[in-house]
């Protein structure tokens, strides 16, 4: 990583605070970036396709496993996946449904994100089968 990329990240944390990694490739994920990104009414986070190249720098930078099939949500020098990571998008946007992710245990919110993560191409015809 270059030190003119390590300038910008830095930049993009101050300004933002929240960086989110989605799958571009998955037509149920691109909508719902696109759901939340609506509701990003002051641009407080900072969308990047999983397939790009600045992906490919934070994913080196914060030791993330490229292997991880999962939406992935960084602020500062942490990342969080999974119902985690939609939970902490839902509570930057001040969305209200962050109260569900804070009475139910993570194991089964992650239970129920593995779920949809894995039939997402019922929901909304994905493209990726796996």
């Amino acid at each position: 990583v270059s030190e003119s990329d390590v300038i910008l990240i830095k930049f993009a944390f101050n300004i933002l605070n929240m960086i989110v990694i989605f799958d571009s490739n998955c037509n149920f994920c691109n909508k719902t970036a696109k759901y939340f990104k609506k509701r990003d009414y002051k641009n407080k986070i900072h969308w990047i396709c999983r397939e790009s190249e600045e992906s490919s720098k934070l994913f080196k930078k914060h030791i993330i496993d490229e292997q991880i099939d999962s939406i992935i949500t960084i602020t500062e020098n942490k990342y969080y996946i999974k119902s985690e990571a939609v939970f902490l998008i839902f509570k930057k946007l001040n969305l209200k449904y962050y109260l569900f992710f804070k009475i139910i245990p993570n194991a089964l919110s992650n239970y129920v994100y593995d779920f949809i993560a894995k039939n997402r191409y019922l929901f909304n015809s994905c493209s990726v089968h796996k």
